[in-house]
């Protein structure tokens, strides 16, 4: 599930947080077609990375908590 999608036009920055039930279902969507398509389409302008983690959350008020951080620039920061 996509729960936060964000852009930063001025600073050619955004991305986007995403919460998966699993890792299997996170992986049937890094397998999907169009997810590749969007991914090769951009990977030339754009910086493309990835934190995963699992952690225990209840709500989206948590997630986005957890998450500020690393939308903040700080990689290193997840819990």
């Amino acid at each position: 599930m996509r729960l936060l999608l964000w852009i930063q036009p001025g600073a050619l920055r955004g991305g986007s947080v995403s919460v998966w039930r699993d890792d299997d279902a996170l992986r049937r969507f890094l397998r999907l077609p169009r997810h590749g398509l969007v991914i090769r389409r951009h990977t030339d302008r754009i910086d493309v990375w990835s934190t995963e983690w699992t952690q225990r959350l209840t709500g989206p008020d948590q997630v986005k908590r957890a998450v500020r951080p690393v939308l903040a620039g700080d990689r290193k920061s997840v819990v």
